[in-house]
């Protein structure tokens, strides 16, 4: 053991399993580099990090909370956050809190983890100060000095406490707890080890090549384990350099970019897709920067939208992925290992395979359950295969061994017994150039259980035709994978890990609009809501009202093809309903349909005998003899 300013830093801490060995060791290797980051603010040095975490420590242990202590730390997100959170993992259970967190939330938070007491900044995080009080929690104070090193926290009444002696960590022990996202349901608690954490951190560093040369910002809530691995234990187990951003201001993140010159940065489609929408004041500000790589995580980044982000950056941009439970799962490399874009590239530290809804492994090529073995993570039996921890996502390899994710098992639409994946849907509408950002879900179907639906955001200065795109869709996929609804939106609803919320967009698909319906207009479209009406037994039909959102389904759109066979005289192909689902964009078909006879005999009047000769001598030369 040696000494770095008062803290035990192990030897070989790179090979160790608790976050203490890791940043102690960062430390020892790294003492005077810079290891986190403000503007306008000097950065703070591993060596002051490091005796910062070891003097917090033991005012924690003083107090009596060491290892076995779920401490909940509630700051704004910056430097003190990164800082508080590592001054707390590295000797007992952090459990961050969401700053915008309300009382009634925090209470079951606090419940549901077992929370021991508050630390809070001195002044602030009223709601979190409110629930501890409730649950009679002792509450540390710090206190933060925005003048002082990025990063700098001094605690309230410091030795105040009497000494107490505890154990420190070990690989086994709880090191942190986080929240899922909750975008398809509760969020729930997620408990990592300390060996956990340090697996994830070091395959991490290991996938991205990450050196002590290296620079990145976060903008992730500092409660997701996006921040707080990614964006904080990995680079610092590198002797990176980290920046904090008070969260994620797109405007305000070019100035930070063009200050402190990452090298990589961590971002979710979402987010990129800003960039893209703001391409001229990304480009005036950072023209002649270039990252080493750029990475997407959090949600499928679709190769439309990567295509666009590369050409912008000129960087590489690596899809991966990962959860709460474990990231990363799947790397795609570096340059100039071989990139697939649409897929999340290979398994990166862990075991994978893919399970049916059976528990029996899946054939090649085959969709499956994602399940996995890694250090640290919590591992069930799966029949006779042993011990795995089942994800909840979906995937398939492709015929390379890269993996592809389809979407979560709670997202996968059942149309009437067809599954059809979110991301399959989504990758085609953002093929489509008016088409800047594109969510699909399911919505309740009387008959098909679920069907079909997708919002859409218009890029910048278009327009979008949703019986166009419809069309474009045909063109591109089954008819039974076509939205039966095109919401256009101006943005989409995200969670506070810029996920979008599907279930938020199925609930504004299920709420009837205010504005009664506009009645059909014309006889094409009078007799096509009546065929409607009398197919879905309805009293009356809006003429932009969808056919099958309104709770039609294949059988009956052919009862109301026959019909339209029937009375206009027209045999329409089957999927014509598919790319014209309402009566005005219907009867738009049938008129056009049932005009070309006509236009065709003007036309043939109008010629001369010797042109209609002329004509039918060229089709008899035409049929075979």
């Amino acid at each position: 053991m040696s000494k770095l300013n008062g803290g035990a830093v192990p030897r070989g801490s790179a090979h160790t399993h608790t976050v203490s060995s890791l940043i102690a060791g960062a430390a020892e290797r790294h003492l005077a580099s810079p290891a986190l980051l403000a503007r306008g603010r000097a950065p703070m040095s591993y060596g002051e990090l490091w005796q910062q975490c070891v003097e917090i420590g033991a005012e924690l242990r003083a107090r009596g909370h060491g290892p076995h202590a779920r401490v909940a730390v509630a700051l704004p997100a910056g430097p003190e956050m990164a800082a508080a959170y590592l001054a707390v993992v590295t000797h007992a259970c952090c459990v961050p809190l969401n700053p915008d967190a309300q009382a009634s939330e925090l209470r079951r938070w606090f419940a549901s983890t077992r929370v021991t007491c508050l630390l809070a900044e001195r002044g602030g995080a009223a709601a979190a100060r409110q629930v501890a009080l409730e649950h009679d929690l002792p509450i540390i104070e710090i206190v933060a000095d925005a003048h002082a090193p990025a990063g700098r926290l001094r605690l309230t009444h410091a030795g105040a406490a009497t000494a107490a002696s505890t154990p420190e960590c070990q690989p086994p022990d709880i090191g942190l707890i986080i929240q899922t996202s909750g975008t398809t349901g509760e969020p729930k608690a997620v408990e990592l080890t300390q060996q956990a954490l340090v697996a994830s951190a070091l395959s991490l560093v290991q996938a991205y090549e990450l050196t002590a040369s290296d620079c990145t910002i976060n903008v992730r809530p500092m409660y997701h384990v996006a921040s707080l691995i990614v964006n904080t234990l990995a680079p610092l187990a590198s002797g990176g350099r980290v920046a904090y951003a008070p969260g994620f201001d797109g405007q305000a993140l070019f100035d930070w970019m063009a200050e402190f010159r990452p090298s990589w940065f961590s971002g979710v489609t979402t987010m990129y897709q800003w960039w893209l929408a703001h391409e001229q004041d990304y480009r005036r500000k950072l023209g002649d920067h270039r990252f080493r790589f750029l990475r997407a995580g959090s949600a499928a980044m679709p190769p439309a939208i990567m295509r666009r982000v590369e050409a912008l950056t000129g960087a590489p941009l690596i899809e991966g992925y990962g959860m709460s439970e474990r990231t990363p799962i799947a790397v795609n490399p570096l340059p100039p290992g071989r990139r697939k874009p649409g897929t999340v590239g290979r398994p990166c530290g862990v075991e994978l395979t893919l399970f049916d809804a059976d528990g029996q492994p899946v054939k090649a090529g085959r969709i499956g359950e994602i399940a996995i073995r890694a250090p640290g993570v919590r591992c069930e039996p799966v029949g006779d295969h042993g011990a795995w921890f089942r994800t909840g996502d979906c995937g398939r390899f492709d015929e390379d061994g890269h993996l592809v994710i389809t979407g979560r098992l709670k997202e996968m639409i059942n149309r009437g017994g067809q599954k059809i994946a979110p991301r399959e849907v989504e990758d085609q509408l953002l093929e489509h150039a008016a088409v800047a950002q594109a969510a699909a879900f399911g919505v309740v179907h009387p008959s098909l259980g679920e069907d079909v639906a997708a919002a859409v955001v218009a890029q910048a200065g278009a327009s979008v035709d949703t019986a166009e795109l419809r069309r474009f869709l045909l063109q591109r996929l089954a008819p039974y994978k076509v939205p039966a609804t095109i919401l256009v939106v101006d943005s989409m609803p995200l969670g506070p890990t810029g996920k979008v919320l599907r279930s938020a967009l199925a609930q504004r698909c299920a709420s009837p609009s205010e504005d009664p319906a506009d009645p059909p207009s014309g006889v094409t479209e009078a007799h096509i809501a009546s065929l409607f009406c009398e197919v879905l037994g309805r009293p009356h039909v809006g003429r932009h009202e969808s056919f099958f959102a309104l709770g039609g389904d294949s059988i009956a759109g052919t009862r109301v093809m026959s019909g339209i066979a029937r009375d206009f005289g027209l045999d329409l192909p089957a999927h014509t309903l598919f790319a014209c689902p309402s009566v005005a964009e219907l009867a738009a078909q049938v008129d056009a349909c049932a005009r070309q006879p006509e236009d065709l005999a003007r036309e043939i009047d109008a010629l001369t005998d010797d042109e209609v000769a002329a004509l039918l001598e060229r089709e008899d030369a035409r049929l075979p003899s």
